[in-house]
């Protein structure tokens, strides 16, 4: 599989770079937050089709768990996958949000190779994949999900057990029937699927005996827990209302167009969005902005001090408030200088950043009649003023996306996605964070207002607003 290490190692330092090299997106800081998360995952949740692409039960289940392992490894800096934090080569597949594997130098843990999804008689399910090195398998992940589907924990089991001895054999030639030498000169480690746009590879779930569950043989010895906890150590939870309404379909904002005109024609709101759309306040090193009561009135918002991480405001958000106001400022030296003795230069994303997203989720959170209609989280920038409403229901409610991970996957998208700002925000919405009732307005200078939304073709389609 290393028959080209000296592009893969220049990918890998490249990759190192991007990361190490980025700086938080402009976004807003929430301080509080008044309604609560559920325990249980979104991703393991009826409505998430994460690996809609097959029917295969044991397949999806498996790219689930993957996901988030290699999701785990992101916010905790681990690497239990050996795809995260790792010296290996991945490459990211679109299908499924997830890293496969290209050159390893190290171990990694083959998720295109599974087992048949187990069951217990109390639902707790489990799954198991070979970690590979020199493409033999030389261990086993088990992955448990377990407490009514709110625990998720991973457990390795060496090649001194049982259960190693029994079992792979079966995962090395299922491993073994996916590999196709000649595919070695394309760049695909190896393998006819599971890269780029590529459908993975869906093989079927290899069949364990004698099931690894809590009570079977496999914990006779050599096995230990690698990682894993609640749906809040992979920042993966759903929401639930304390007020009685998580879950429940709610009253959504059914017309943004007639909610932002009335917004528009509020000549308090107008007069804000006039303030901040100067060039003197867009050429400051700040944000600057606005929160608005839900009686109407205007509140400004404290800046944080201006560094190469965060240009970003500090916002309490509780039940009073109806709506955000904020600045994403234009392209400034920040007063440092690269080792030539050019100026550095900040370019701030004139765009919605992840944390924006999460601030009108927090809104969202905090009208407990579910009425949605007047919440807005609205960026003042040169390219524009732009608005977010949300328009579903209390289901559709997620938050958490204020994070170092959120902020590094947003701006390794966009370095790396072709589109205009509207289509990579639409589209890492969509694709990364699997957000929906969502809603991207811009407003013109004239007043009028179009909704913005991804046609079929990940193409921007512009409707005008009456």
């Amino acid at each position: 599989m290393n028959k080209h290490p000296l592009k893969y190692l220049l990918m890998f330092i490249f990759c190192l770079f991007v990361i190490s090299s980025c700086t938080t997106d402009d976004q807003l800081i929430e301080t509080t937050q008044r309604k609560e998360e559920k325990n249980t995952f979104v991703t393991f949740s009826k409505n998430n089709n994460l690996s809609s692409k097959t029917s295969n039960v044991d397949f999806n289940y498996a790219m689930k768990f993957s996901y988030l392992l290699q999701r785990y490894d992101s916010i905790h800096n681990t690497n239990i996958s050996g795809l995260i934090n790792s010296t290996n080569t991945f490459m990211y597949n679109k299908s499924v949000k997830q890293n496969f594997i290209i050159e390893n130098k190290d171990f990694y843990v083959e998720s295109r190779v599974f087992s048949k999804v187990m069951e217990e008689e109390n639902g707790d399910k489990w799954i198991v994949f070979p970690k590979i090195r020199n493409e033999k398998v030389e261990s086993f992940l088990i992955g448990l999900l377990s407490k009514n589907e709110t625990e998720l924990h991973f457990y390795t089991f060496n090649n001194t057990t049982d259960f190693y001895k029994d079992n792979s054999t079966a995962f090395q030639n299922k491993f073994n029937s996916i590999l196709n030498p000649l595919q070695n000169k394309s760049g695909n480690g190896g393998f006819d699927c599971g890269y780029g746009d590529q459908a993975p590879c869906d093989l079927g779930g290899v069949v364990v005996t004698p099931n690894p569950g809590s009570n079977g043989p496999g914990w006779s010895g050599g096995g230990g827990e690698s990682g894993g906890g609640g749906c809040a150590a992979y920042q993966d939870c759903e929401y639930v209302d304390p007020d009685g309404n998580g879950g429940g379909n709610g009253n959504s904002s059914p017309n943004p167009c007639e909610d932002i005109k009335k917004q528009i024609n509020d000549p308090d709101y107008k007069a804000k969005i006039d303030e901040l759309n100067k060039n003197s306040i867009l050429n400051k090193k700040y944000e600057s902005g606005y929160s608005q009561n839900k009686n109407g009135s205007f509140t400004s918002i404290t800046q944080t001090t201006s560094s190469n991480m965060s240009d970003g405001l500090i916002i309490d958000i509780n039940s009073d408030l109806k709506g955000l106001i904020h600045t994403h400022q234009n392209s400034y030296e920040t007063g440092n200088f690269d080792e030539n003795g050019n100026p550095e230069i900040r370019n701030p994303i004139k765009m919605f950043s992840p944390a924006d997203v999460n601030a009108l989720m927090k809104l969202a959170q905090n009208q407990s009649s579910n009425s949605y209609s007047d919440i807005y989280v609205t960026m003042v920038s040169s390219s524009g003023v732009y608005t977010l409403k949300f328009t579903g229901s209390s289901s559709d409610i997620k938050t958490g996306f204020n994070t170092p991970y959120w902020t590094n996957e947003y701006l390794n998208f966009w370095k790396n996605e072709s589109g205009n700002n509207e289509t990579k925000f639409l589209r890492f919405l969509s694709e990364k964070m699997n957000v929906t009732g969502v809603e991207l307005l811009k407003v013109d200078k004239d007043g009028k207002s179009k909704r913005k939304s991804l046609g079929p073709n990940k193409k921007v389609i512009n409707d005008d607003c009456p």
